[in-house]
């Protein structure tokens, strides 16, 4: 380093010549293929890091080039960061009087900005790694003295203020740089480190000479040129929000620039300085409010009432999309959140009243929000906020009493615009929308919903009332989009009327209304979003109808016209289930017209994924709510034709090869079984009946009415054994069984045992639907592990004899599915306590070892599920208690067999295998080994002393001290 400028890179590894590494440089600027820039990037990079790194930075800065002189600050700036610790004290000297030489050299002489601010890096690099207090008025000096001073020589020089005036405007700007990137590099440290806690310390001895720095630049009295003012505030922001970020301990920090606060909001009115100005002011609005006296922000008041704010207003409001009025915008709404709680109590004659009227203006500028009109999307957020805070705030009164309150006029006239801003653009705009701009828009529309529930809560009811006036009124001159916009902000609204049947009155009169024969009949007129948004009200509103029968045969009438629709047929589906299941008892007569409507569903072969199955689901529960069980066989026997016809299509298919279409109609016909199953379950809130008669045998246990029953066995089977392999028709037969597990009573989906014996048994070890299979089978033994339910020994031994098959393969195969191994402990866990007895059954009791190996295995292994599952599974097996002499002894005999290992396993899990994630689960097993087996304290001496043990670093002590705390 004491010959940093003299010598020349002669690193045996890059033996490259100044020239050549100037070349290279210079050919990264050059265009080439990404390998070729690859190569040379590399090549540079390799130099850079190398022995002589420091010569060729110092060498490189002093270049004709301006690329190369760039690249040389940067080398210098990456050795500092890399190599810093290689330096000794004479060296760093060196290294900052040549910063300084090339720093004092490339401003005086007015270099690039592309060279001076990379210099400017490597020096703040260097204060960093030896920080330096008054670092910029040593600078000063130095481009004062045209050289090096040294730190110690810099009280010799005139005053800061006094230096700072004898500079050009060239000069002071790479000053400003240098302060700037000083703060933040600064602010990137976690300043709560130790090590680094002095930095704090010496950048607040820089504050006198910044502040005099930003006096000439910023402020008021000062002369210069717009490009140093700009600069100058740039700069400013940066050390204002550092002040931010030691808040509140910078209190005299910050006093000292807030002294130039008056200066940068009247260089707002300044079209040279709006730019910038603006970005710091809006920066520290948004993010250190307080910042800001109650003079600045008067000052801001009077600002936006100017001239020039009122012109960036209006062309902002007349849709321009420059960037000085959407800038403006911007600054206006970070204005308006920092006085919002002001603005909550603004009386007429406030001189706030104009600045209110501009953000409520916000909501009003030309063309459709997002794709012309971006500071709407912005300023519901405003708007959103101060309902919040009206609502919230103390202050606030009832909504029936602020109908005067001039907040309320402006929350008033917010929601009027919304309702106008939120409307869908005619099918021509829309089209041309590309999925962003889609997003966006749904995005924005979310937002106003958000804003109008929390309006309601300020406003009240008369904003419900108003939402469906408009609608009608929509509706009578079939403006459909404007329709569209009442409906939707009507669904935003139903989860804030807490109060049951407020709003009954004006939805009467809604629905009430022509706006159903309509929707169904205008089909050519009306748009598919109108459709849409009029389906999804009446989802929202289910509970109206269930209040008020008489409108729902005009509503399911319309629902059922609009399940072909394209994209509104899985919205109406679901309409139509929700209103079938609340309303159930009151369409019992309607069955009939329900599966006719069904039928001719039918006949549409392109409805959505999920339409057929969720009205077949909604007719079930209409069937389930008949009370003549008669009715309810001849209803259910129609809807089971039509799934049959389904499964002959499919097996059609099939036998003429078509095996994806017949795959796709088997799994729909199941699927449809499915939501029947679930339509035909009791109802949670159905009342007992305390006082009934005595039992009598169960209609669906007659053997006249089990023909339903075997019909879905039939159907089930039908497609099962075609495509046992499917998952989707494994999961889709599982579902089926699983409707009939929740009913106390027979039915027709609660199927015989044997059925999901045969089912689950029939899904092999490596067919893909394994996992849901070993699930429904673990659904089914938890149904009857109570000591009221019915025991089912045969069912849970067959399903022993399959988990058995099972495991042996699993077992075997290091990479099966661990969600597949998982579901097989969760199975076996099952079975504990009151199916054990089929564990010592002489058709299994020679295979059951694997089964708790392969648990300790997974136990053992490195795949979280199987792992948590096997310590579910020990620590419920440990604990069994109170059990006949057979199961006691089962117990005993595995405990004596595998106490060890299972010891052993959980020792080295503690000691280091397992993640500590998983620590919890398997504390479990061993708590209860420790309680309830005498032999557990030598298990867990002998697996702390086994040489498997994973660490090396635990001594006999600390495994002494672990096994007394474990065993107390």
């Amino acid at each position: 380093m004491a010959t940093l400028a003299n010598e020349q890179p002669n690193d045996a590894a890059h033996p490259l010549s100044l020239a050549e590494v100037e070349t290279l440089v210079k050919r990264l600027y050059l265009p080439g293929s990404p390998q070729d820039v690859m190569k040379v990037q590399n090549a540079l990079q390799g130099i850079q890091r190398s022995q002589q790194g420091w010569q060729l930075a110092d060498a490189l800065c002093q270049s004709q080039d301006e690329k190369v002189r760039f690249f040389g600050a940067l080398t210098f700036t990456i050795k500092i960061n890399a190599d810093w610790n290689s330096l000794g004290e004479d060296d760093m000297t060196v290294l900052r009087g040549r910063l300084v030489f090339l720093f004092v050299n490339s401003a005086m002489k007015y270099e690039s900005a592309l060279v001076t601010r990379k210099l400017c890096s490597a020096l703040v690099a260097y204060f960093l790694q030896h920080p330096m207090r008054y670092s910029i008025r040593y600078l000063l000096c130095c481009l004062l003295d045209y050289r090096d001073v040294g730190p110690d020589d810099v009280s010799r020089f005139p005053a800061t203020k006094d230096i700072l005036a004898k500079f050009s405007d060239e000069v002071l700007i790479p000053i400003t740089w240098f302060a700037l990137n000083l703060v933040d590099e600064v602010a990137k440290i976690n300043l709560d480190n130790a090590e680094n806690s002095n930095l704090h310390e010496v950048l607040e001895t820089e504050i006198d000479d910044i502040t005099c720095l930003f006096l000439g630049t910023v402020g008021s009295d000062t002369h210069r040129s717009w490009k140093v003012k700009q600069e100058g505030t740039k700069c400013l922001q940066s050390w204002i929000m550092y002040g931010q970020k030691s808040w509140p301990d910078s209190v005299a920090f910050v006093e000292k620039l807030r002294q130039l606060t008056p200066a940068v909001i009247e260089s707002l009115n300044r079209e040279e300085m709006f730019d910038t100005a603006q970005d710091m002011v809006a920066d520290v609005l948004s993010n250190f409010p307080v910042f800001f006296t109650t003079e600045n922000l008067d000052q801001l008041s009077q600002y936006f009432v100017d001239s020039r704010a009122q012109d960036l207003y209006k062309q902002l409001h007349s849709g321009s999309a420059d960037q000085e009025p959407m800038a403006f915008g911007r600054l206006l709404l970070e204005y308006g959140e920092a006085k919002l709680r002001t603005f909550a109590s603004i009386n007429t004659g406030s001189p706030a009243v104009p600045i209110l009227d501009m953000l409520a203006g916000l909501l009003t500028c030309k063309g459709d929000a997002v794709t012309d009109d971006e500071i709407c999307v912005q300023a519901i957020e405003f708007w959103n906020s101060y309902a919040e805070y009206l609502v919230t705030s103390s202050s606030s009164e009832k909504p029936n009493s602020v109908e005067g309150n001039l907040a309320h006029r402006y929350i008033i006239e917010t929601i009027n615009s919304c309702w106008i801003k939120i409307r869908i653009p005619p099918n021509e705009i829309a089209a041309s929308w590309d999925s962003n701009t889609r997003v966006a828009f749904r995005t924005f529309r979310a937002d106003v919903g958000d804003f109008l529930q929390s309006a309601y809560g300020f406003v009240g009811f008369t904003m419900f009332r108003q939402f469906v006036q408009l609608a009608l009124s929509a509706l009578d001159v079939g403006r459909w989009l404007e329709l569209e916009a009442s409906l939707f902000c009507l669904i935003c609204l139903c989860d804030s009327m807490e109060e049951e049947g407020l709003g009954d009155q004006a939805l009467s009169e809604l629905f009430r209304s022509s706006i159903f024969s309509n929707m169904t009949h205008s089909i050519d007129d009306i748009d598919a979003k109108t459709r849409q948004t009029t389906v999804d009200l009446i989802g929202n509103y289910s509970d109206f109808f269930q209040r008020h029968h008489e409108f729902l045969p005009a509503v399911l009438n319309f629902l059922f016209n609009v399940l072909t629709i394209p994209s509104l047929g899985h919205a109406a589906a679901g309409s139509i289930d929700l209103l079938c299941g609340c309303c159930r008892t009151e369409l019992t007569s309607e069955i009939g017209s329900f599966i006719q409507q069904y039928e001719i569903l039918l006949y549409f072969q392109d409805l959505e994924n999920g339409v057929k199955e969720k009205v077949i689901g909604a007719i079930a529960k209409i069937i389930q709510a008949n009370k003549a069980e008669h009715d309810q066989a001849t209803a259910l026997s129609k809807l089971l034709s039509f799934v049959e016809s389904d499964i002959q299509r499919c097996v059609g298919l099939l036998s003429q090869n078509e095996l994806e279409s017949a795959q796709v109609v088997g799994v729909c016909a199941l699927r449809c079984l499915v939501f029947m199953g679930r339509g035909l379950q009791s109802p949670d809130e159905q009342v007992i009946d305390l006082v009934a008669e005595a039992p009598r045998q169960n209609f669906w246990e007659q053997e006249d009415n089990q023909a339903i029953q075997r019909r879905i066995i039939q159907c089930t089977s039908d497609v099962i054994s075609r495509f046992s392999q499917d998952s989707e028709v494994v999961e889709a037969a599982c579902q089926i069984l699983r409707t009939g597990y929740t009913e106390t009573e027979p039915g027709p989906f609660v199927l015989p045992y044997k059925i999901t014996e045969e089912v689950i048994t029939s899904i092999g070890a490596n067919s893909v639907g394994i996992g849901i299979a070993l699930e429904t089978a673990a659904v089914f033994l938890r149904r009857h592990t109570s000591d009221s339910s019915d025991r089912v020994d045969e069912t849970a031994l067959a399903f022993l004899h399959h988990l058995i098959r099972l495991v042996s393969v699993v077992g075997g195969n290091a990479g099966y599915d661990p969600e597949v191994a998982s579901s097989a402990i969760d199975l076996a866990e099952r079975f504990i306590p009151r199916y054990l007895i089929t564990f010592i059954d002489r058709s299994v009791q020679d295979f059951t070892p694997g089964l708790f190996m392969f648990t300790l295995s997974c136990l053992n292994g490195p795949e979280i599920l199987p792992k948590r599952s096997a310590a579910t599974f020990w620590a419920s097996f440990i604990q069994v208690r109170d059990q006949s002499e057979q199961i006691q002894h089962l117990i005993e005999t595995v405990m004596l067999n595998y106490g060890q290992g299972l010891c052993t396993t959980l020792v080295q899990a503690f000691g280091g295998q397992a993640a500590r994630s998983d620590l919890d689960a398997l504390s479990e097993p061993l708590r209860k080994i420790v309680v309830h087996q005498k032999s557990s304290k030598q298990w867990l001496s002998n697996a702390l002393n086994d040489t498997s043990f994973p660490s090396q670093f635990v001594g006999p002590t600390e495994k002494r001290i672990w096994l007394e705390k474990v065993m107390r």
